[in-house]
C-alpha cells in the first residue's frame, strides 16, 4: 500500500508518524521527569531551610554557651588573681544575666572548698547551702533577678557532667519552676579548672520557648512544619505544645535516624501511611559530642499538587509545539510538490498522449504500408489486366499516388510528433536537474537544522558546568540542562532522519533523470526512424509518380514497369517492418511513462490504443482515490481502407503500345 503513495504523500506520512510518535513517548517522558524534578526540587528546598533553620537554632545554643565559657574563664581569672571575693562572683553573674535577654539564669557552683577556703564560714548563707560551697544562682523572676542557690548540683547532668568530664555540655531540655511557672529551658555549662583541675562548673540557663516561637510560624506548603529535637529524643518544639518535653515515638524509622544523626549524617524518609516526607539535620555545638535535630515535615499531597500543574503545563506547551512543529512541516511539503511535482505531473501526463498519438500514427503506417505490398503483390500477378485496360490502370496509379500522398502527410505528422515529444522530454530533464538542485538545497537547510542541535547541545553542556559549580543549589537546573542535551540529541536525530529520507527523495529524482534519458534516447531513435519512413514515402510517392508518368512508355517497357511494381513492393514490405518497429518503440515508451507517471504521483495510467475503427480507452486509475484524474484522449481519426477492386493485377506480361 505504502508503495503505491506518491512522493507527497509518502513523506508527509512519514513526517505525522514521526512526530506523532515524538510527541506519544517523549512527550510524557519529559512531563515525568518534569514531576520527579518538582519533586525533588521540593525535597532538596526543604533540606535546604532545614539547614537554616539547625544554623539558627545552633546560633542561639552557641551564644548561651559561648557566654558560660565565659563565665568559667572569668570565675578562672579571679582564682587565679586570688580574688577570693565571693561578692564580686555575685555581681559578675547578675550583670551577665541582666545584659543577654535570651538568659533565664546564671549560675556557678565550686568544689568544697575550691574557691577561697572559708566554706564553713558561709555555711546557709546567701549564695550557699548547707555545704558552705559557692553556688550562687542568678535567676529572673518576674523582671527582677534573684539570688537563689544551686539544687541537686551532686545528682544533675548541668553540673556533674562538666565537672566529671571537664568538657563543656549542653543538657537535655528540662522542666524548671520559675516563681510559679514551669518552664522548659537547657542548661550550658563550662568548667573552670585551676592548676590542671576542674575546681567548679560556671552555666547559664536559657528558655526555649524562643526556639517554639520561631518554629511554629514556619509551615511548608501551608500543612507542612518544623520542630527542634534534643540529642535523647525529647521534642524541644512541636507543633502540639502539649508534647513539647516529652520523647520521640520510638520504632524502626526513629532508631534509624538517630543512629545517624548520631554519626552527623543528615536522615531523609517517606512515611507513606502518612503521606509526609520528613527531613533531620542534625544541630552540631562546638565542642560538644551530641547533636540536636531539627526535623522537617512536608506534606507530599502538596508538592504532587504542583507537580501534577507542572506536568499538565509541559505537556499542553509540548503538545502545541509539536503540532505547529507538524502543520509547519506538512505546509514546505505541500508547497514543495506543488511547485516540483506538479510539473513533473503535466510532462508526464504530456508524454502519454504524444506516445498515444505516435502508437496510432505507427498502426495507421503499418497499415497502409502493409496494404500496399498486398496491392503490389496482387499486381504483380495481374499485370494482364494493364494490358486490357489501360483506364483501369491510370485511375489505380493515381489512386496510388494519392495514397502515397496520404502517407506522406502521415510520415509527416508522425515526424512533427516525434520531436515535439524529443523537446518536451528536453525540457522535463532540465526541471529534473532542477529539483535534484532543490534536493541539495533542502539538505543544506537539514544541515543548518543539525548545526542548530549541536549548539544547543553545547549550550546544554555549559549549563550543566555551571549548574556543578553551583553545587546543591544548581541541582534542579542541572536536571533541566541534561533533558536541554537530550532534546538537542533527539532534534539532531530528527535532523539526520530528515536527511535521509532527502537521500532518498534525491535517489528517486536521479532515478527518474535516468529514465528520462532513456526516453530521450527512446524518442532520437524514432525522430531518426520517422524521417526514415517520411523519405520512404516519399520514393513510394516518386514511385508512383514515375508510374504515372510512365503509362505511355509501358508499352515499350513492361518489364520495366514490372521491376518498379516490385521495387514498390519491397519499399512497402520495408516500411510495414520499420512501422511495426516503431510501434514496438512506442510501446517501450508508453511502458517508461507509465513507469515515471507511477513514481511521482503513485497512480496507475494505461495508454489508448485504435484498432480498425474502433478506440479502446483505458482511463487512469487512482490507488487512493477512484476516479480523481482522466487522461486526454485525442479525437478519433478514421483510417484510410483501399478497394481491393482498385488494384492492379500482374498476371500477364504482355507489351502494348500507347
Amino acid at each position: 500500500m505504502i508503495k503505491r503513495l506518491s512522493v507527497r504523500a509518502k513523506i508527509l506520512t512519514l513526517f505525522i508518524v514521526l512526530f506523532l510518535s515524538a510527541f506519544i513517548v517523549i512527550v510524557p517522558y519529559i512531563a515525568n521527569m518534569a514531576r520527579l524534578s518538582v519533586k525533588e526540587d521540593a525535597y532538596l528546598l526543604g533540606a535546604e531551610e532545614t539547614r537554616v533553620i539547625a544554623a539558627i537554632v545552633e546560633n542561639y545554643i552557641e551564644n548561651g554557651l559561648m557566654t558560660a565559657k565565659t563565665l568559667a574563664g572569668s570565675m578562672k581569672g579571679l582564682k587565679n588573681a586570688n580574688v577570693e571575693n565571693r561578692s564580686l562572683v555575685y555581681s559578675q553573674l547578675r550583670d551577665t544575666v541582666d545584659s543577654f535577654p535570651s538568659l533565664i539564669g546564671t549560675w556557678t557552683g565550686w568544689e568544697p572548698d575550691a574557691f577561697d577556703g572559708k566554706d564553713t564560714e558561709f555555711i546557709n548563707k546567701q549564695g550557699s547551702d548547707k555545704t558552705g560551697r559557692l553556688l550562687p544562682y542568678l535567676v529572673k523572676n518576674n523582671n527582677t533577678i534573684v539570688l537563689d542557690v544551686l539544687v541537686d548540683y551532686e545528682t544533675s547532668e548541668y553540673y556533674t557532667l562538666s565537672r566529671n568530664t571537664g568538657k563543656d555540655v549542653v543538657t537535655e531540655p528540662y522542666l524548671y519552676r520559675i516563681g510559679d511557672k514551669d518552664v522548659l529551658m537547657t542548661s550550658l555549662a563550662s568548667p573552670i579548672r585551676y592548676n590542671n583541675k576542674v575546681v567548679g562548673v560556671a552555666g547559664v540557663d536559657i528558655l526555649l520557648d524562643k526556639l517554639y516561637e520561631m518554629t511554629s510560624t514556619i509551615r511548608p506548603y501551608e500543612t507542612g512544619y518544623v520542630q527542634v529535637i534534643s540529642a535523647k529524643g525529647v521534642y524541644v518544639t512541636y507543633k502540639d505544645s502539649s508534647k513539647i518535653g516529652t520523647s520521640i515515638e520510638s520504632n524502626e524509622e526513629s532508631i534509624k535516624m538517630l543512629a545517624s544523626i548520631k554519626k552527623g549524617n543528615e536522615h531523609f524518609y517517606e512515611d507513606s501511611k502518612t503521606g509526609m516526607y520528613h527531613i533531620f539535620v542534625p544541630i552540631h555545638f562546638t565542642g560538644i559530642d551530641n547533636y540536636w535535630i531539627v526535623e522537617t515535615v512536608l506534606p507530599l499531597d502538596k508538592i504532587l499538587k504542583k507537580s501534577v500543574e507542572v506536568s499538565f503545563e509541559i505537556l499542553l506547551h509540548s503538545a502545541v509545539i509539536i503540532f505547529l512543529v507538524i502543520a509547519v512541516v506538512i505546509g514546505i511539503i505541500i508547497w514543495f510538490s506543488r511547485s516540483i511535482i506538479k510539473p513533473l505531473e503535466e510532462v508526464s501526463k504530456l508524454l502519454s498522449d504524444s506516445s498515444t498519438q505516435i502508437s496510432n500514427s505507427s498502426m495507421q503506417l503499418a497499415t497502409a504500408a502493409q496494404e500496399i505490398a498486398n496491392g503490389a503483390t496482387e499486381q504483380a500477378s495481374a499485370v494482364e489486366e494493364t494490358t486490357s485496360s489501360m483506364e483501369e490502370l491510370a485511375s489505380m496509379v493515381k489512386q496510388n499516388v494519392d495514397t502515397t500522398k496520404e502517407t506522406t502527410i502521415i510520415a509527416e505528422k508522425t515526424t512533427e510528433a516525434s520531436a515535439s515529444g524529443f523537446e518536451e522530454m528536453e525540457r522535463m530533464l532540465e526541471s529534473m536537474v532542477s529539483i535534484s538542485k532543490s534536493a541539495d538545497e533542502i539538505q543544506n537547510v537539514i544541515d543548518v537544522i543539525d548545526d542548530i542541535a549541536f549548539q544547543t547541545n553545547m549550550l546544554a553542556l555549559n549549563a550543566s558546568v555551571e549548574a556543578a559549580r553551583a553545587g546543591e543549589v544548581g541541582m534542579g537546573f542541572a536536571v533541566v540542562a541534561d533533558e536541554v542535551k537530550n532534546l538537542a540529541n533527539r532534534s539532531a536525530e530528527s535532523a539526520k532522519e530528515t536527511a535521509k529520507m532527502m537521500k532518498e527523495t534525491v535517489h528517486k529524482v536521479n532515478t527518474g533523470l535516468e529514465i528520462s534519458k532513456r526516453l530521450s534516447a527512446v524518442f532520437k531513435d524514432i525522430v531518426s526512424n520517422s524521417k526514415k519512413v517520411k523519405e520512404m514515402t516519399k520514393e513510394v510517392e516518386s514511385a508512383s509518380r514515375e508510374q504515372s508518368e510512365g503509362i505511355g512508355q509501358v508499352n515499350k517497357a513492361i518489364i520495366q514497369f514490372d521491376t518498379v511494381v516490385q521495387n514498390n513492393a519491397a519499399s512497402a514490405e520495408e516500411t510495414a517492418g520499420t512501422a511495426e518497429e516503431l510501434e514496438n518503440q512506442v510501446k517501450n515508451l508508453n511502458s517508461i511513462v507509465k513507469e515515471l507517471y507511477s513514481i511521482i504521483t503513485g497512480k496507475v495510467v494505461e495508454i489508448v490504443k485504435e484498432t480498425n475503427n474502433q478506440r479502446i480507452i483505458n482511463k487512469p486509475k487512482d490507488i487512493t482515490k477512484s476516479n480523481k484524474a482522466k487522461m486526454l484522449i485525442e479525437p478519433e481519426k478514421k483510417k484510410k481502407v483501399i478497394d481491393s477492386s482498385h488494384k492492379i493485377s500482374f498476371e500477364n506480361d504482355e507489351e502494348f503500345d500507347v
